[in-house]
């Protein structure tokens, strides 16, 4: 016997908030399957992907304890799937392999999930270069360069620093209709709940609810207890306040056991149901390249 998921279509204009209500009802409904049946997850009726939701996707299948196969699969899907690495994240280790993607991704619009080292050897190296290739790929806007090495730089530091894992994960995807880019950066760490945890800073009573501790490292709380002056947290709150306030962006966070979501319609945290966890954290940035005119980098910047 096994369980078959129907995998939904979801459309790339479609609010981030949904994608990932929608990512949410798969696992889900993969997590609570018979553990004697088979998981299949079945794409016949899929015929849209939403960036954030087929990352999101992957990166679960990845981490997930299931054994989870796939069918229905058109030939068109399989060609797409294929060449975001979907199955196998490619693997960017150095300068070398960062160049061989350069050469391979240059004209595309998308650059697949990577899975980078996040050793002191190689991460300045592999996120500068993942960096420079989307950028060309985008022909993104000279002011907007600063903007993007800051926010993609401060969450690849935070996995180095806090999720206590030796590879993150990183994917991207332009949308010329929408003039847009689409960025997740991810990791199967500790989460930032758990980095709360192994630090001791708070009260045993601040740690009953993982949507009021993500909101702490939202508000410059850091793991470390340092005066206000250096206590950067996680270098969350300016990254978002720059993506949405600054650059009119969707910002996206789920780390464990909880998400924080912030657009211009405002934002929100939510804990989830305790049957729902994500195996690390997953940051998703929809950047626009279209409103850049009077956009100040350093006027969002952290000043170090």
């Amino acid at each position: 016997m096994s369980t078959i998921i129907k995998i939904p279509s979801v459309k790339r204009d479609t609010r981030i908030g949904s994608v990932f209500n929608m990512l949410f009802v798969v696992i889900n409904d993969t997590e609570n399957a018979n553990p004697y049946e088979d998981v299949i997850w079945d794409f016949s009726e899929t015929n849209f992907f939403h960036p954030f939701f087929i990352c999101g996707l992957g990166l679960y299948k990845k981490q997930s304890n299931r054994i989870i196969k796939t069918c229905g699969i058109r030939q068109y899907t399989k060609g797409y799937l294929d060449a975001i690495c979907f199955i196998e994240p490619y693997t960017v280790d150095g300068s070398e392999e960062v160049s061989r993607l350069l050469e391979r991704y240059i004209n595309k619009s998308y650059i697949p999930i990577c899975k980078f080292s996040t050793s002191e050897d190689t991460i300045d190296s592999v996120t500068s270069g993942l960096q420079k290739i989307v950028e060309r790929q985008c022909n993104i806007p000279r002011n907007l360069i600063s903007a993007l090495s800051y926010l993609t730089g401060e969450l690849v530091a935070n996995i180095h620093d806090h999720s206590g894992c030796e590879h993150g994960y990183m994917f991207s995807q332009y949308s010329r209709q929408g003039r847009c880019l689409n960025v997740c950066i991810a990791d199967f760490g500790i989460s930032v709940f758990g980095s709360f945890i192994k630090s001791k800073v708070l009260k045993e009573e601040e740690m009953m609810n993982e949507g009021y501790v993500l909101n702490m490292a939202l508000r410059h709380k850091s793991t470390k207890n340092l005066p206000d002056a250096e206590n950067r947290g996680y270098g969350l709150p300016t990254t978002k306040n720059m993506l949405v306030n600054g650059l009119k962006g969707e910002f996206f966070i789920l780390s464990g056991g909880a998400f924080h979501r912030h657009d211009r319609n405002g934002e929100v945290t939510v804990t989830l149901p305790k049957n729902l966890n994500w195996g690390g954290t997953i940051v998703l940035l929809k950047i626009p390249l279209t409103e850049s005119d009077g956009f100040n980098y350093l006027k969002y910047a952290e000043r170090l």
